[in-house]
């Protein structure tokens, strides 16, 4: 999964495609989340939040743009390019802990006008827009207590630009020199920003609107230091790249670079176009003040400049009255064109700019702008807001005191639980008008206006802006009664839903556990009715499934356990009675030719040898010439009962137990057909690959030259395929790089895990690949291996010697899987959570998770093939019965899961069989593929391998 950085704290968050938005587990701040289609986005998502966290705006802006260039409608990037652009940072709260926004490049441009931001909007869902919202109204109203701050701070002449301490905290020599050129230029009657001295007596937080106001009205910046770093320092770049960019808007500001002990081809580019003073010279502080004077004027050529001003008084009146009038005559182009003129002749005047201000809002007064904003809001729509916190609580425990298992469900508590606890209130839009409105009045032009008049203006122009926002909060303050009301009855409304829904589910809670009490009694009555009459294992069987679907209710355990040994004992009983039909055959044989031979003894006393020979020595050997043949000719089945018949004929038990192995390699190739997950695959003579389930890995079906597949147990998951030549080709997820086989060669076994995957090579060594939690992957030391299974965390392997090795471990409880004294294996198979393997004498043993299984499979005898799953396992014995064991009832859901008698009922003849999460695929001796079990939709289309 992806992991991305929080925007306020730096921790790691996951991220998943279906959010876009998300909380924190570290800080608590819930937030946007990006839209991510590769690590690549990603980790350039990460890079423009730490550059931005470490207030390197510029650096974080230009990765957040290369983003949108790549994707014009990803709502995030859009979103951190108007963070950057605005400089916004987040800070903690030490009392609260909670994260707020602070800027740290201010701006008379709203952040709520911001273009990215607006774009953020238009290209977000419905859940991340709102989050965009809330966050960029805070941020606007932080801008806006800055802007206001920054009016009321004086004009400064000169700003000075340096670094003030060291890493280690102590002050650095650019302070000194700067503080050494504030004396001299403060001498000279300049006003001058000196940090060090100007904020003294301002908090840390505060900063922002008195750097900013003196960013704007400063006309010189001086910019100096002793080294390169110094220059490139986050907080000082961010101060002169702004004074920069006003350069470009304002011609008569100037920066003047100032080095010393350094090379100034060593000064950012930027600065480096600039004329620079070296301060180590002498008179270097005379050549300052002499440029500086040039800016901003002194002695004589300050008198000459004033009565070039003088001159042009007439001329800038007579412009001031023809903006006016234009307003007036509604000619909003030509007004603004008059007061553009006369800004040219005083750049700082407080009535040109208002008569534009004016002209860009189509108004003739400042008085009508005014009564139209108000008129513009006299009501406002409601909005839908929620009265009360849902009482999740009190819901919770509703359900648990009175959920009864399918008869009762959460599903049916909750939806009557369910209200609309929101009402109609006013509130909240009069709060985004006022917002609004407030930005309104933030246009750069008003606000110059205001800080360029004189005292009287800017007083009118003040009482003008606060009569409109005190008329629209009286609005605000005569919904306040409506809302309150309004509340209070959803309140009272929710209140008494939540008694009548507790009353409700109390009511259905006592009728439903009555009605499963009773129907637990009438099934634990029949399955013991069932108990008694039983004649055979079968039946035997069906009652054992209705005790094991009763649980814990009065002895049901116990009766399985009873009825497990009882239809033991019955299939001890038939094998012992066909025994001994088959013993009182052979003594009724021996009779009839002991009669013969009386009756022809007084003809022929050589009849009694012929008698011998014929039930000792000449039958038996026919039936052992016949169960050879039955051998030779790959019979294996009838040769292994032959043998079995003739009990300790010869050799015939040896013979037995050489046809158990040809039998079942003759039935059973396991790696021929697997299911896994939703995904059932087998492989056909030809070397394609059938493929059947709900969601099969992409791009199976054109696989060719298969001779074995494995299908992986999750969910969704992935298949492996061994071709002829010994490579491996792999389809379906692969986040883990558990498909990147490629490079497999000279592989004989293959086996899919739930995110890893294993090959046995012909020199019996593992290769592995992808996740190596716990890790199973570590098997690069292994020889001697014959086989291979793949399990969640963990690998299996099965060796030449019979003994089996394991790598990893359980991880649901990460458990070790203990198999030490395994001995005689001649297979495995593999589940998420567990191991079984098949010993040469027939018997089977289990370790893992699931103990339905481990002690079910004990009983097995005569099995020459296995499969296990998450809640079962089956078997094929060498008789051509089909065995299951374990977890046939599911026991959170009571339902069925396998129905044993079913399996037995349809399955005649199995050849081959593979088991999944909860059903399994056989396949009999014609070909026909069957499945079982589970949902149907695991095996839907298997069918169609039968055509």
């Amino acid at each position: 999964m992806t992991v991305i950085k929080c925007k306020m704290c730096g921790g790691d968050m996951e991220l998943s495609t279906d959010k876009t938005f998300g909380s924190c587990e570290y800080c608590g701040s819930v937030m946007t989340l990006p839209k991510v289609d590769g690590e690549q986005t990603a980790a350039a998502f990460n890079r423009g939040n730490h550059f931005r966290r470490a207030g390197e705006f510029d650096k974080a802006l230009a990765v957040y743009e290369r983003i949108v260039e790549q994707d014009d409608k990803n709502a995030e990037a859009h979103w951190c390019c108007a963070l950057c652009r605005f400089g916004i940072e987040y800070v903690e709260d030490p009392e609260s802990g909670e994260w707020f926004p602070t800027c740290h490049r201010l701006s008379f441009d709203s952040f709520l006008e911001d273009v990215d931001y607006l774009a953020a909007l238009e290209y977000a869902d419905a859940a991340a827009k709102s989050q965009y919202r809330k966050d960029g109204e805070k941020i606007a109203q932080v801008q806006k207590g800055i802007l206001a701050t920054s009016q009321r701070e004086e004009a400064f002449d000169v700003f000075l630009c340096y670094k003030e301490s060291e890493e280690d905290g102590s002050r650095t020599k650019d302070s000194v020199l700067a503080q050494e050129i504030y004396y001299e230029l403060t001498e000279e009657g300049r006003r001058v920003f000196f940090a060090r001295i100007t904020l003294e007596d301002k908090a840390g937080v505060e900063y922002e609107p008195y750097i900013f106001a003196a960013l704007q009205s400063a006309k010189v910046m001086v910019v100096l230091g002793t080294t390169a770093e110094h220059f490139n320092a986050v907080w000082v770049k961010n101060e002169w790249s702004r004074f920069l960019a006003l350069m470009k808007k304002d011609r008569s500001k100037l920066l003047i670079p100032c080095y010393r002990d350094m090379n100034p081809y060593d000064l950012p580019e930027q600065l480096s176009i600039l004329q620079a003073y070296d301060m180590s010279k002498i008179g270097f502080i005379q050549d300052l003040i002499r440029g500086i004077d040039k800016v901003l004027g002194a002695g004589g050529e300050e008198e000459k400049e004033n009565g070039e001003i003088q001159g042009e008084t007439g001329n800038l009146s007579a412009l001031l009255k023809r903006g006016e009038l234009a307003l007036e005559d509604g000619d909003w182009l030509k007004a603004d064109g008059f007061f553009e003129q006369a800004l040219n002749l005083d750049a700082e005047n407080g009535r040109a700019y208002l008569g534009k201000f004016l002209a860009e809002k189509k108004s003739p007064t400042l008085e009508a702008l005014a009564e139209n904003r108000k008129k513009l809001h006299v009501s406002v729509e409601a909005e839908r807001t929620e009265a009360c916190p849902e009482a999740v609580g009190r819901i919770e425990e509703a359900v648990s005191r009175f959920f009864v298992r399918e008869r009762l469900t959460r599903k049916d508590i909750c939806e009557r639980f369910e209200f609309d606890r929101t009402y109609p209130a006013y509130l909240p839009s009069w709060r985004k008008v006022i917002a609004e409105e407030e930005a309104f009045w933030g246009n750069k032009l008003f606000q110059r206006a205001l800080k360029f008049s004189k005292e009287e203006d800017a007083e009118r122009l003040s009482r003008v802006l606060d009569d409109v926002i005190q008329v629209l909060r009286q609005r605000q303050e005569a919904a306040l009664p409506s809302d309150e009301e309004a509340r209070k009855s959803v309140e009272k409304a929710y209140r008494e839903k939540l008694d009548q829904a507790e009353k409700w589910a109390a009511e259905k809670s006592a009728e439903a556990r009555q009605k499963e009490e009773e129907e637990k009694r009438q099934t634990y009555e029949a399955a013991c009715k069932r108990r008694d009459e039983s004649k055979n294992s079968l039946d035997l069987r069906n009652a054992m499934d209705q005790f094991q679907a009763l649980e814990d209710y009065l002895d049901s355990m116990e009766q399985v356990k009873a009825c497990e040994k009882r239809i033991e004992e019955l299939r001890e009983a038939e094998r012992e009675a066909s025994r001994i039909e088959e013993e009182r055959n052979r003594v009724r044989m021996h009779r009839k030719m002991r009669i013969i031979s009386i009756l022809v003894v007084a003809v022929l006393l050589v009849s009694t040898g012929v008698a011998v020979l014929m039930t000792q020595v000449i039958l038996p050997g026919r039936d052992y010439s016949a169960a050879m043949e039955q051998m030779e000719s790959g019979h294996y089945r009838e040769a292994y009962l032959a043998f079995r018949k003739l009990g300790s004929y010869r050799d015939a038990s040896l013979q037995m137990k050489k046809a158990v192995p040809l039998l079942q390699k003759s039935l059973f190739d396991s790696k021929k057909l697997s299911v896994g997950g939703r995904q059932c695959l087998a492989v056909t003579q030809s070397g394609a690959v059938l493929v059947a389930g709900e969601d099969p890995a992409p791009g199976v079906k054109g696989w060719t030259d298969i001779t074995a597949v494995s299908a992986s147990a999750a969910y969704g998951g992935f298949a492996l395929g061994l071709k002829e030549d010994g490579t491996v080709v792999a389809a379906g997820k692969n986040e883990d790089g558990q498909c990147n086989v490629e490079s497999w060669i000279d592989v004989i076994d293959i086996a899919a895990g739930v995110s890893h995957s294993v090959g046995l090579k012909a020199d019996g060594t593992v290769v592995a690949a992808g996740n190596n939690w716990g890790h199973p992957k570590d098997v690069e030391s292994w020889t001697n291996i014959v086989a291979v299974g793949a399990g969640d965390a963990f690998t299996v392997g099965l060796k030449a010697d019979g003994s089996v090795v394991v790598q990893g471990h359980l991880k649901r409880d990460e458990g070790e899987i203990r198999v030490d004294d395994w001995t005689d294996i001649v297979a495995i198979s593999v589940e998420p959570d567990g191991v079984m393997g098949l010993r040469a004498d027939g018997t089977v043993v289990y370790t893992g998770t699931n103990t339905a299984i481990e002690s079910n499979v004990k009983f097995w005898k005569d099995v020459i093939a296995i499969s296990v799953g998450n809640y079962f396992s089956a078997a094929i014995t060498a008789q051509g019965e089909l065995l299951i064991a374990g977890n046939t009832y599911h026991s959170a859901s009571n339902k069925l899961i396998i129905s044993v008698s079913q399996v037995e009922k349809e399955v005649e003849d199995p050849v081959a069989l593979s088991v999944g999460t909860s059903y399994m695929v056989v396949q009999e001796r014609d070909g026909r593929y069957s499945g079982f079990g589970g949902n149907s939709s695991y095996y839907s289309g298997i069918s169609e391998w039968n055509s």
